[in-house]
């Protein structure tokens, strides 16, 4: 079984930001955003997956503002520093030469989307997204978990099952009802987890609940009816695209990892003075050493 990782680029360094200590180099430049990326993607290499890609928003608007405007209008506009890590964190991944993926007018969550469904379709294939996001964990099935580097947790298709109740490809159907306040996403007013959770396990999606609205006791079908063209216009926004732009991509071809390790400590070590890493760096080395005899021996 081929291991495949997919990590959501955006989501962490965006954590990295906000949840790390403050860090500086010698010019006083902040760097916890570069240095967060860089050793969280060193912590993954070492699990030594045979494919490993890394997945970005480029910024502007994408297809789901097209479709509402009031799409993540509620975020305030991020610090220039912000900005400022976000693109030196990027190069910083280009010039590591990291497989990355970003595609204007689609978000870093479509991108582990399409990776996804070319891991489905790829026989013997097991791909662990990492991510905070709960959105992504719809794509949660037998061949394919989740994992979340904030709280150090795995999460696979029966963990998934055992929290929720119902199954991963569910998951755009309950945010529909529920809604997503940090992507401005309204759902149904007055629908909480726990009726949303009653309504998807007894109906799976949306779009049978609506057809079953006789069925549902008067006090939720009074909500689901007043909030029904939300329910629907909702559940566009929480499903997830495929990126034509990678219709031509291969796994193989594209994300195949072959680490360059006086290049990781050139850009790591010498460029952004991240000497914290050089240990972590030479038993990455090593185990890849290790790797590499085996395979030239074995």
């Amino acid at each position: 079984m081929s291991k495949f990782t997919i990590i959501d680029g955006s989501g962490l360094l965006f954590r990295s930001y906000y949840g790390l200590p403050a860090l500086s180099d010698d010019y006083g430049e902040n760097t916890q955003m570069i240095f967060g990326m860089a050793k969280m993607t060193l912590k993954l290499m070492s699990e030594k997956p045979d494919y490993f890609a890394i997945a970005r928003d480029v910024g502007g608007k994408t297809a789901r503002h097209d479709m509402d405007e009031n799409y993540k209008a509620n975020r305030e506009q991020a610090p220039d520093e912000l900005i400022r890590q976000f693109h030196l964190s990027h190069q910083m991944i280009s010039d590591l030469r990291i497989p990355a993926f970003g595609f204007p007018g689609y978000e870093a969550d479509d991108v582990i989307n399409t990776w996804v469904q070319k891991a489905k379709a790829k026989d013997g294939t097991h791909a662990t997204i990492v991510s905070s996001d709960k959105d992504l964990k719809q794509l949660i099935c037998q061949n394919i978990d989740s994992f979340d580097p904030m709280k150090n947790k795995k999460t696979n298709y029966l963990q998934f099952k055992m929290e929720f109740g119902f199954e991963p490809e569910l998951l755009a159907d309950y945010l529909a009802l529920i809604g997503d306040t940090s992507d401005n996403i309204p759902g149904v007013a007055g629908i909480g987890p726990k009726s949303a959770t009653d309504l998807i396990r007894e109906y799976g999606t949306v779009e049978n609940i609506y057809n079953n609205i006789e069925h549902i006791k008067k006090s939720v079908q009074t909500k689901l009816l007043a909030g029904q063209e939300l329910a629907f216009s909702s559940k566009v926004l929480v499903n997830l695209m495929l990126v034509p732009e990678m219709n031509h991509l291969t796994i193989e071809e594209s994300c195949t990892l072959n680490p360059d390790f006086d290049l990781i400590r050139h850009i790591l070590l010498d460029t952004h003075g991240f000497h914290s890493l050089s240990k972590t760096i030479d038993d990455l080395e090593k185990k890849y050493s290790k790797v590499a005899m085996q395979g030239l021996f074995g």
